[in-house]
């Protein structure tokens, strides 16, 4: 496994990404066509692949990870674990936040809460877990030193650095 690249957050802001204060990464997302069944709500498992668009949204712009390069270096962080509840439906068209803190760090998994809010209040609430994979070898793996580091320093209060 290769080394973590950086990313500039510059682009962050035309993304609605941003860093909130201590443990709390904010992405603005329009519900689209795609996400939602024929009575036009979010089809639930759409929902998971909207967390994982998140997840990258957070390593880029909330860690300064290029999460790209992390992939092409076989380093891959998928979920492991999901725990859900659903509070009220999102419709296509809504202008929803998603709202993610780390709840923990251990050896290779990265524990977050993401939650989903729009103009009336909580939509989801979600557990994830995600660990560290080096894809080349098909194995889970501990959290580099230099990415250990970027989460710690965000659940801390700190922002990316340019």
């Amino acid at each position: 496994m290769q080394a973590i690249t950086s990313f500039t957050g510059a682009v962050a802001l035309a993304a609605g990404a941003r860093v909130e204060g201590p443990n709390r990464f904010v992405v603005t997302r329009q519900i689209r066509f795609g996400h939602c069944d024929p009575a036009a709500i979010v089809f639930y498992p759409q929902y998971v692949v909207l967390f994982h668009e998140v997840q990258e949204d957070f390593f880029q712009y909330g860690l300064g990870v290029d999460y790209h390069a992390m992939i092409a270096a076989n380093c891959g962080a998928p979920i492991v674990r999901l725990d859900a509840v659903f509070h009220r439906p999102s419709h296509m068209g809504d202008i929803v936040d998603f709202v993610v803190s780390i709840e923990a760090l251990g050896k290779s998994s990265i524990a977050n809460v993401f939650e989903c809010i729009g103009a009336d209040g909580l939509r989801v609430k979600a557990s994830l877990k995600f660990v560290m994979v080096d894809h080349s070898v098909r194995r889970t793996v501990a959290i580099p030193p230099e990415l250990r580091g970027r989460l710690e320093h965000f659940q801390r209060g700190g922002a990316p650095s340019p």
